[in-house]
């Protein structure tokens, strides 16, 4: 197991937490998903703890919690615009 990078922070991973974010911005778990990367029945199985996702997940959800509604709508709207060009 490697030892953890100084500049990397160890990240944990709170279902409830999850879903209370996502309820407070309003988007769809379908939405959520495509933020971090995953399905939006991937962020229902994290909600409810029938599953825990990768490091790499748990470490794109904690960018995605540190940023507004607002900011979160832009994305979206980024990431559809480029996936339909």
């Amino acid at each position: 197991m490697e030892a953890p990078q100084p500049d990397e922070v160890k990240r944990r991973f709170s279902a409830s937490r999850l879903a209370a974010h996502r309820q407070k911005t309003g988007l769809s778990a379908a939405d959520y998903g495509a933020l971090v990367g995953v399905s939006g029945q991937s962020i229902y199985h994290y909600e409810q703890g029938k599953a825990r996702p990768h490091a790499a997940v748990v470490r794109k959800l904690s960018m995605i919690k540190e940023l507004g509604k607002t900011q979160l709508l832009a994305l979206l709207d980024e990431q559809k615009a480029t996936s339909s060009e």
